[in-house]
Order: structure tokens, then C-alpha cells, then sequence
């Protein structure tokens, strides 16, 4: 994209050519914001033999060849979209969640470390027992939890109904609360130990207009525009993809109540291990999981 040409010297070409990898890379620096113009001139100098020869500029175009100060001219770059971002769970063990119970959640923090806002396209994908342990010990029994879902916001672990199930225009430096939220229904038959993995994945998307999910990034890279605003992906401080992951899960772990009541039978859920409150001609039994034994 930038050539240097100096016709009399080998060295000077070659020292050029240095500055010219470079200068033809994409345009980002962390910190700056996409869009912002960068003006730069580079200067060579360089030596035959042991005498020192006038200096040489660069030019954009074709380059120059012509040395001496003043010869140059200056080259301008637009800073490109660098996309870094982060996304990682809270806690570091998976989460308890009791026969019977809803809205449990996982928790994770997502974060625009770029130069532009972003949108985020998350997404949840069930594990299994050959995937692997989560938080080190926890192995999916191939069990899942009802009615799954992704929010975005700050309802503190309550769903909003006016959270979004996508990141929505995060702002450069912002971080915000992801919640998978799910119910441990009864009828899903889950007993203690039961382990239920999820990875959850963000993908880097365009911004630019609220509440509207924007379509995936695609990064430009071997296609260096010094003109236009193109799309970096750095995420982790490296090369990326513009997509991370990151996995957490549920274990069944509480009470169990099997009670009668004038003959009928029911099945129901104790949060806490104190004794339920007695209720007239209602005889109930309460399995203990912490200590795995019956009680009344």
C-alpha cells in the first residue's frame, strides 16, 4: 500500500521497507477512538560507507525517493474499530439449585475493553457429560434445567421483562451483568447431584442503533484501508475471532418433602433444612440431603 523507492542504495530501500511493514498494518491503538484521524511522516536515515546521506521522508502512493527534509509528505491513517472485550463468570463454583425452584441464576460480567461501542450477540449451549468438568469438579449428568433464558441488565438476579437478551450499544470501558436464568421444575425428576452445564457465548456485533441487535462483526484483516473505519478483532489482547465463551452450571442440592394429607399424596420443596411448620392431619417426611436421612 505505501512503497518507499530510493534508486542509489540497497540499505536505504531496505530500511524503508522496514517502516513500510509497519505502516501498512491496520490502523489501532488502544484508547483512541475509531474514527480519529493519525497523521504520520516517517524519516530514514542511513549511511554509505561511512558517510552519512540526507535523510528521506515517506509519502504515501507510490513513496518518494527524493531526499532531504521537506521531500515527504505526511500519510494519514483512521483509526480502526478495535474489538476487545471480556467475558467472565462470577463465582468460581457451580451454582445450588433445589427441586421446585425458579429464576435460579448464573451470573457473568461482560465488558467493551475497545474503541467503539458494541453489541453483543450471546447465546447458550448446553453441556454434557463428555464435555468435561466445570468449575473443576462439576461433570454434567446430562440433566438441563426449563425455561432458559439470557438477560442483560441490572435486575440484581430478579428477571426484568425490560432486560434484553443481547448486549445493547456497551459503551467503551462499560461493563454489564449477564444472567442465565433457569427453573428446577418438578417434573424434570432432578435429585440431589444432579449437574447441569451451559456455555455461554458472546459475539462481537455492530452498534449503532438502540435496542436492536446488530448484525456479527466480520474483521477485515488483509484488507488494510487507511481511509475507512474497518474492523480489528483483538480480543484477550490477541488476535480473536470476536468471540469468546465461557462456561459455569447448576447442582441439585436441597430438600425433598413427601407429604399426605387425608389420604392424598404430594410432592413438594423445602428451601431450608429446618422442620416444616405442622399443619393439621398433614404428616410430611423431609429428606435431609445434607445429611442424607429421613426426618420428620
Amino acid at each position: 500500500m505505501k512503497n518507499f523507492r530510493w534508486k542509489n542504495s540497497f540499505l536505504a530501500r531496505l530500511g524503508l521497507t522496514a517502516g513500510v511493514l509497519l505502516l501498512t498494518q491496520h490502523a489501532f491503538a488502544a484508547g483512541t477512538t475509531a474514527g480519529t484521524d493519525i497523521n504520520n511522516l516517517a524519516t530514514v536515515s542511513y549511511e554509505v560507507g561511512t558517510v552519512l546521506q540526507p535523510v528521506v521522508e515517506s509519502a504515501p502512493g507510490v513513496g518518494n525517493d527524493v531526499p532531504g527534509v521537506g521531500n515527504g509528505t505526511i500519510t494519514t491513517f483512521m483509526v480502526d474499530n478495535r474489538v476487545d472485550f471480556s467475558l467472565t463468570q462470577v463465582g468460581s463454583t457451580n451454582t445450588i439449585v433445589t427441586p421446585g425452584q425458579t429464576d435460579a441464576y448464573l451470573e457473568f460480567l461482560l465488558t467493551n475493553d475497545g474503541n467503539l461501542p458494541q453489541d453483543f450477540n450471546l447465546a447458550l449451549i448446553p453441556l454434557a457429560s463428555g464435555d468435561g468438568p466445570v468449575n473443576t469438579t462439576f461433570t454434567d449428568t446430562d440433566v438441563e434445567l426449563a425455561n432458559l433464558r439470557i438477560r442483560v441488565g441490572n435486575g440484581g438476579g430478579v428477571p426484568v421483562l425490560t432486560d434484553l437478551p443481547y448486549g445493547d450499544e456497551i459503551a467503551v470501558g462499560a461493563t454489564v451483568t449477564v444472567y442465565v436464568f433457569g427453573d428446577a421444575d418438578l417434573l424434570l425428576g432432578l435429585v440431589n447431584n444432579d449437574v447441569a452445564n451451559y456455555e455461554l457465548t458472546a459475539t462481537v456485533a455492530a452498534a449503532g442503533t438502540a435496542l436492536t441487535l446488530g448484525t456479527d462483526l466480520v474483521d477485515d484483516v488483509g484488507n488494510p484501508d487507511t481511509a475507512a473505519v474497518e474492523v480489528v478483532f483483538a480480543e484477550g489482547g490477541a488476535i480473536g475471532d470476536g468471540v469468546l465463551e465461557v462456561r459455569d452450571g447448576f447442582v441439585v442440592f436441597g430438600s425433598r418433602a413427601d407429604c399426605q394429607q387425608g389420604g392424598h399424596g404430594y410432592f413438594g420443596s423445602v428451601q431450608s433444612h429446618d422442620e416444616p411448620e405442622s399443619n393439621s392431619g398433614c404428616s410430611c417426611r423431609v429428606h435431609d440431603y445434607d445429611h442424607q436421612q429421613w426426618r420428620r
